[in-house]
């Protein structure tokens, strides 16, 4: 029996970029639940794509305002479907399964992430940063996930990237 030669790296990054979730905002596309459900598909087209032609390294972009948060307008309050500490578990485990399944498609797997406006934690009842751009949502996402993947088996070629220092806004 001939077996198929095994796939072999083209060199590439293939990047996934999961930007503007607002996790928790309701729209006539719906939901929290749709938004996950639409992620998640878009996840398996993604590694559908790099199962086909795999690449060398996998990049996963967490461009910014993962959660909608309560303090850019006012209609958040009646508009969200869940609250803040929900919508950042949520998206801490959205963000973790993405992982999940890309992280076996490159020997290589990086996740970035980046300070946003949705996601940044401003005074109460004004749209000033409480403190830093480092003082965000997505950002202690990117912490969370560090504590859970740092030293659990298969995940050592997982490496996670945020802006250097609380001040900085890029990567």
């Amino acid at each position: 029996i001939t077996r198929p030669p095994e796939p072999r790296s083209t060199g590439r990054t293939a990047v996934l970029g999961l930007a503007d979730l607002q996790l928790a905002k309701t729209a006539s596309g719906g939901g929290t639940k749709e938004t996950v459900e639409r992620v998640l598909a878009a996840v398996d087209r993604f590694v559908e794509s790099c199962e086909a032609d795999p690449p060398a390294e996998v990049v996963v972009a967490e461009c910014g305002d993962v959660v909608e948060g309560f303090d850019n307008i006012g209609t958040q309050r009646s508009t969200n479907d869940l609250d803040l500490t929900s919508q950042v578990r949520t998206a801490r485990r959205l963000v973790l399964e993405v992982l999940q399944r890309v992280k076996d498609l490159a020997p290589k797997v990086v996740l970035v992430s980046v300070p946003s406006n949705h996601a940044l934690v401003r005074l109460p009842g004004t749209k000033d940063m409480a403190s830093t751009p480092a003082n965000d949502w997505g950002i202690e996402l990117s912490h969370q996930i560090d504590d859970v993947i740092r030293y659990r088996e298969g995940w050592e070629h997982v490496a996670l990237i945020r802006p250097d220092g609380d001040y900085a806004e890029a990567v």
